[in-house]
């Protein structure tokens, strides 16, 4: 006898609907494709940008060239972040040459802004490690080596002065990192330190034959020439002693005679007395701030001693010319910047230069640019040269700083907005000269 089926409990019938169904569709799916490679990187992916000019790298060597997550985007006008890449600078924050570091860190800043804001180094933020170095040798040692041992730079620009240099040179072959001057304009020791040390400067024996050159267009009857300068600091001991009387010789001027003083004068009365009495028809003059050029002008201005004066750069930059006024009217100098060239990339660099100059505390008014071009220029190099030969923070150092040293010594005909730049042999790239004359309390550029 057949029995009846049984009742299903409540609810059994859904339960037995839902799993059928479930079943039926697991069984029917297709097998999953695999998911198709991008074209195109998601937002917020880190992807390789092509190359802005080239041919596109094989997918290759874009791989291996990937590194991870923390790599920063190299893409112009983005923020660079991760390590940074370190250059150290040094250069006088304090005491009388002051207002030459205020001056030139103005030019290292829109270096700094102008390499981080078109694609940093390889992607990495450059960054500047600076010190204050107010022409004191034995703190220029200090601080070299802090900078090659304890931060790890990968080159040094400065010390500012020759003094400072003549003692930092010597350590760049020591510890075989690029040490760069560029204000440093003594003739003659850098090619006593090859490989390391280098300049990009315009070294006193190009600009004294200029500026020799340009007075004797303004003054034809000047015969004879008394030199006159301060004879403790090296690089214008190296002016009184050797430029000056080498150069103007060559010119056909005959030299007077000399008369020398110590830095530190404050008092130029008993010293222009003797100028005097010396009865010169032009004066060859000597001097960084700390031989007080703007006290020994107003001295001869007292005196009355009007005769016409040339004059090396060493206080061409900063508030000097200004502070002299009328007593160093149509006083002859030279600068490494023209500020009337029509290069429009030396024009755009100075206005944003003067703008930055004219709102910073640190700069005296009115700031003039003179000497301070080839920085930026140095800043832009050095950029350059780390790119192409593509340093990451995880470069060796030394394999990086060897690296930055063959670049700086095959530098060639680089256009820069001081102007056509070319490493010579003997580590000098130097910078043409401009002649100046202080017209009113400012340094005007002599055509």
């Amino acid at each position: 006898m057949i029995q009846p089926p049984r009742r299903m409990p409540k609810g059994a019938y859904s339960v037995m609907l839902v799993a059928l169904m479930a079943s039926l569709l697991a069984a029917c799916a297709p097998v999953a494709a695999p998911t198709a490679t991008p074209t195109k990187a998601p937002a917020g992916a880190t992807a390789s940008a092509p190359a802005t000019s080239g041919p596109t790298a094989p997918a290759k060597a874009t791989a291996q060239s990937s590194t991870s997550a923390a790599t920063p985007g190299a893409a112009a006008g983005t923020k660079p972040s991760g390590t940074p890449i370190k250059i150290g600078y040094l250069t006088p924050l304090t005491g009388p040459s002051a207002p030459f570091g205020a001056l030139e860190t103005i030019s290292i800043n829109l270096g700094e802004t102008d390499i981080n804001t078109s694609g940093a180094i390889n992607g990495y933020p450059l960054q500047i490690v600076r010190y204050d170095s107010p022409f004191d040798p034995q703190q220029a040692v200090t601080l070299v080596r802090k900078l090659a041992g304890d931060d790890k730079v990968l080159a040094i620009l400065g010390p500012y002065s020759s003094g400072e240099m003549d003692v930092a040179a010597p350590l760049a072959n020591q510890l075989q990192i690029p040490v760069i001057g560029m204000k440093t304009t003594k003739p003659g020791f850098s090619e006593n330190h090859r490989p390391w040390e280098f300049r990009f400067t315009s070294t006193d024996d190009i600009t004294t034959p200029a500026i020799i050159a340009g007075f004797k267009k303004l003054h034809p009857d000047v015969k004879s020439v008394l030199i006159v300068g301060d004879t403790k600091e090296s690089v214008t001991s190296s002016m009184v002693n050797d430029i000056w009387p080498k150069y103007l010789k060559d010119a056909g001027l005959a030299v007077q005679g000399t008369v020398g003083y110590d830095s530190g004068t404050t008092d130029f009365s008993a010293i222009v007395t003797k100028i005097k009495g010396m009865n010169p028809q032009a004066i060859a003059y000597s001097a960084t701030p700390k031989g007080n050029p703007v006290g020994f002008a107003k001295e001869l201005a007292t005196q009355q001693v009007k005769v016409p004066v040339m004059s090396s750069v060493h206080f061409v930059p900063g508030p000097f010319v200004v502070q002299g006024g009328a007593a160093m009217e149509g006083w002859l100098a030279a600068a490494w910047f023209d500020r009337t060239s029509t290069d429009p990339k030396a024009q755009d660099f100075l206005k944003r230069w003067q703008a930055q100059a004219d709102v910073d505390p640190k700069v005296s008014k009115p700031a003039l640019l003179t000497l301070e071009a080839n920085t930026y220029d140095v800043m832009l190099i050095l950029g350059d040269i780390m790119r192409k030969a593509n340093i990451t923070p995880e470069t060796p150092l030394q394999e990086a700083r060897t690296k930055i040293r063959d670049g700086l010594a095959a530098v060639k005909d680089y256009k820069g907005v001081s102007g056509n730049i070319t490493m010579q042999p003997n580590g000098d790239a130097s910078i043409p000269a401009t002649v100046l004359i202080a017209r009113n309390g400012a340094w005007q550029v002599v055509k």
